[in-house]
């Protein structure tokens, strides 16, 4: 992982290491490709809103995919289900 971070650093042109600069091969579990979306965040916000922004939004990522998006989020498919439920979505 140390030779991984250490080549991005030297290739990246950016300000940030993103996910185009990592090995295809640590993102094809969630078959992550191009440039990586960002979900503003405002201080302030109530954390109920940002989970709902992240959830969704990972959602869409996935193209609904419930199975994907919970395993991306480290939660069950049960609670992603409920949390779907709960936004009247899916």
């Amino acid at each position: 992982m140390k030779n991984i971070i250490q080549r991005a650093v030297a290739l990246t042109n950016n300000e940030f290491i993103g996910l185009q600069d990592l090995p295809a091969e640590l993102l094809s579990d969630f078959e992550l490709k191009g440039d990586r979306d960002y979900i503003p965040v405002y201080v302030g916000e109530k954390l109920a809103d940002v989970e709902k922004k992240l959830i969704l939004r990972t959602y869409e990522f996935f193209h609904e995919n419930k199975r994907k998006t919970a395993k991306t989020l480290g939660i069950s498919e049960r609670s992603l289900y409920n949390k779907l439920n709960e936004y009247e979505i899916g």
